[in-house]
Parts: structure tokens; sequence; C-alpha cells
């Protein structure tokens, strides 16, 4: 389906995965277990080799409901110079039923700094009950969602806040309340969001709020927002009322809004009582990844639903079954991209393939029976895909309880790389080394988190891995479950 809408007549200028996300980062209508931010100046102890030992600096920026975290941490400046700027979510030991992590932002290191730069480097505090980090085009400023704690009042408090963070912690500034709250960067450097009701909003640092012009159905809320990556063209979610009133009976509409003319075209319209769950556009910003979603279930979700591709004059196309989230989808040149197939919440059960999408069809990266592959990641360059890769069975473990098979399974797993043109596979992380998520760095270095912090390796596994960040362990269980809680999350990584 295929419509324009008239843009409204008037408008008012109005005034961070991995870590648990909470009511506001998903859309209300549909809330799957699915893998927060204020600076401030902390005392911390450079080695000549300018690894940094001690707390994070801290600035003036989101605040935070708790003190920042005793949590001893070494950081090599050294290791990390020339890999960009890096927003890192560690989750508290208490985070297993709670939303948000701690913020930490590694900051930018020329790769020609010398000493003193190297002395100086340090990981920023950015706060508390984190959902989403992103880092701004320019990487001068953090876009964070928190969670809002409770106020221990009558007065409920907002779910959650966006702020506007500087990428060294010296100022914020407090945006919008809302539930839910999404939002990312535009290319020219605006943040654009929802905040759970019919407008889209877009902000700079420079200057305050105002709300686009863009038609919603009458009573309808917007759920999400994924912009264009390549031009000011907008996805959006909106959930539509049920002339009955029955809620049970609201449907999901998708939407593309252009901002020549102000015109809101209807890409898909769902089934009375279905929705739509929003993916990543393809990196040349001719089509959206989505995910049909029956009846709003989170329970359905959480399984795996079928994946679809519709470009922007509304033709769809079935893709796979894949798990809902942008973790499953790594988009790269054209309408290319790495997509984890297959469905089960559980990590180790119906197993998951990383394949490669080509624009129409898909073909398996690296086929290794008996083992599943999350978390796919593609270098700059669209040569090559690294991916976690596990037992596709539950492991034996002396300790029966559910963080005793969790942490037995993650034992066994490791990170693999696949170079595409020469169909070369290489191990860059044994098992037992535990990593948990990987992102490619600007100049083609594989960054990945494992159970105590941050270490980078060469996509040919030629070298042994070199640790940038080590965190004292917070306690946080290994997950079990395809986007539940990681001890460390990589939230952004700036290119």
């Amino acid at each position: 389906m295929h419509r324009n809408r008239m843009a409204p007549a008037h408008v008012t200028a109005a005034a961070l995965v991995l870590i648990t996300l909470g009511g506001c980062g998903v859309p209300a209508s549909q809330r799957p277990a699915d893998p927060a931010a204020g600076p401030a100046q902390a005392s911390a102890r450079t080695s000549d080799s300018g690894a940094v030992t001690g707390a994070a600096s801290r600035g003036q920026g989101v605040p935070s409901s708790q003190p920042q975290p005793s949590l001893p941490m070494t950081f090599s400046a050294d290791a990390w110079r020339g890999m960009g700027e890096a927003a890192i979510l560690v989750a508290p030991a208490s985070s297993q039923n709670a939303p948000g992590g701690w913020l930490f932002l590694l900051p930018s290191i020329p790769a020609d700094a010398g000493a003193n730069v190297l002395a100086g480097a340090h990981p920023v505090y950015l706060g508390d009950h984190v959902l989403t980090a992103r880092i701004s085009p320019d990487g001068r400023w953090v876009a964070v969602i928190r969670q809002e704690p409770s106020n221990g009042t009558a007065d409920p408090a907002p779910a959650c806040s966006l702020w506007l963070v500087a990428a060294d912690g010296r100022s914020s500034q407090r945006i919008a309340d809302g539930d839910p709250i999404t939002g990312d960067w535009q290319p020219d450097g605006t943040f654009v969001y929802t905040d759970g009701t019919a407008a889209v909003y877009a902000v700079s640092p420079a200057g305050p709020p105002h709300q686009l012009p863009v038609s919603t159905a009458p009573g309808a809320t917007l759920q999400q927002v994924v912009p264009n990556p390549r031009d000011g063209r907008l996805a959006l979610l909106e959930t539509v009322p049920d002339p009955d009133g029955q809620a049970i009976d609201r449907h999901d509409e998708l939407l593309l809004w252009d901002p020549n003319g102000a015109r809101t075209t209807v890409l898909q319209t769902a089934g009375k009582g279905d929705g739509f769950l929003l993916g990543p556009w393809t990196a040349d910003g001719q089509a959206l990844f989505y995910w049909p979603d029956p009846l709003h279930s989170a329970s359905l979700a959480a399984d795996g639903l079928s994946l679809h591709r519709v470009d922007t004059a509304g033709h769809d196309q079935v893709v796979t079954d894949a798990l809902p989230g942008s973790g499953a989808i790594a988009p790269t040149a054209g309408s290319q991209a790495a997509i984890q197939t297959g469905a089960g919440r559980t990590l180790w059960n119906a197993p998951k393939q990383v394949q490669w999408w080509d624009g129409q069809r898909l073909t398996p990266v690296s086929p290794n029976p008996g083992h599943t592959q999350l978390w796919p990641t593609v270098s700059r360059d669209g040569k090559t895909v690294a991916f976690v890769e596990g037992p596709a069975t539950a492991p034996a473990s002396q300790n029966p309880s559910a963080d005793g098979v969790s942490l037995a399974w993650w034992a066994k797993t490791s990170l693999v790389a696949v170079d595409l043109e020469r169909h070369q596979r290489h191990v860059l992380v044994a098992a037992g080394g535990d990593p948990v998520q990987a992102r490619f760095t600007p100049d083609g270095r594989v960054l990945y988190a494992d159970r105590t912090g941050l270490a980078w390796v060469a996509p040919s596994g030629q070298a042994p891995p070199r640790r940038v960040l080590t965190v004292t362990q917070t306690g946080a269980p290994m997950p079990a479950q395809w986007g539940v809680v990681a001890p460390i999350g990589i939230a952004d990584l700036h290119r």
C-alpha cells in the first residue's frame, strides 16, 4: 500500500544492544525482552604505557540517581588511539531486572598522539540508567535516552528522558520526557525523535527542538522513528486506535515522511490488532527492514518474526525469519547486509546463521553445522563479516542453574571473521574468551566486548587481541536469551 497524507496546516515550536531495554526504549505497543547519563570529575592514574587505572572522568551532564559507580578500571590509551569514539554500557550487578546501565565514553585519540596526550586520555562517565546512546556525526555530542527511576512520590516520574550531552561531559541539555522516546541522528547533525505522542521533533545542540510537519491519523501516536542515512526522510511507526475503542484492535501503519513538500506516505498497513517493528535502513537509503508483529505480541516477537524489506515506493519483499532488533542486521554498501537468520529466543536453541543479503537473496557466510551464529558486523569496505559463534545445543554444566548453563555455553563461544572475497574463515578469539559483541572500527580492526571489558583484534587473526579496557567484574549475568543483559555492550562506535 502506498498513499499520501496532507501535511498539517500549522506547526508550533516545541519547547545511548545489549543492556536490557525498559519501557521507553521500545514501542509501547510492543515490548519484547530485547538487548543511562550524567558526567563528573574524578582522579585516575596513568602508567608510562598510557594505561589509566582508577575512576573515569565525570563532568556536568545528565543527573544520575546514583553516584559514580565504584568500578575500578584500566584503560590503555595507547591501545585505543586511532580508533575513534565509543559509547560503552556497563550493566550494574543488580541490573538483571532493572533497565539501563552505566554509560562511559571512550574519547577519540589521534593515531600519532604523544605521551602527554595519552597520559591525559581516559573514559568519561556519563551516568546511570542509560538505555541507548548515539554519537553525533561530528563526534562532539551524545544523544542519551535514560530510564527515569521512580521518584518515590504519588506523582509518577516520566518514563524516560532524552538528553544531548557533550562528548567531554562538560555540558548537557535535557531535551524531552516521554514514553516511548526513540530517535537517531540525521546526516546533517540534527537529532530527530518521537516522545510517544503524535509529534516528531528535530533538535540540534545549537538550539531548541522544533516540531516537524508530519501528518498522522486521528488519535494516532508515533512509536518509532528511523532516519534515512542518506537524506532527510524518516520512517515512522504509527499506532492507530480502533474506531470502536477496543484497545486490542489497534493497528500499526508504517509511514515515510519526506521533508520535500512535508509529504507523509503510508507504505504498509497492518491488519486489525496487528503491528510492526522497524529495523534499519539499507545503507543506500532505498529500503527499510521491518518485522510484521502479529497481535502486538511480545512473546511471539521474542521467538522471532518474519523479516521484510520495503522500498520507498511501498514494494514489499519477505527476506527470512529473524529475531527483532538492530543487532540482527548489519547493513553495508548499497542494499546489502549481513543478517542473523533463524528464530528462538534462547541463544543455543533453534540454530541461527549469519547470511549475506545481496538485495535479492540470502547466501550463508560460513556454514558450520552444530553451531549458532550471532551479532554480525561488517567492515567498512564490505569485504569482511565478523560474528559470535557457539554450540547449537545447551552445554553440560556442573551448575544446573540457569546462570550456570549460560556461563557454560559462553565458555564455548568464539569470535569469527570471514573474508568474503577470499572465502577465508579466521577464528579471532578462541573458545573461552567469552566474546559477546563485536564492531568494526573505521580502520578495519574488530573491537569486541567480553565479560571483563573491551579488546581489539585484526580481522586476519594473525596477532593476539589487544586489551583496551578492563572493568572489575560487576556480577551481571551472561545473557541466555537474545538481546537481554550483557555485562558490557558497545552502544555506539563513531566512525
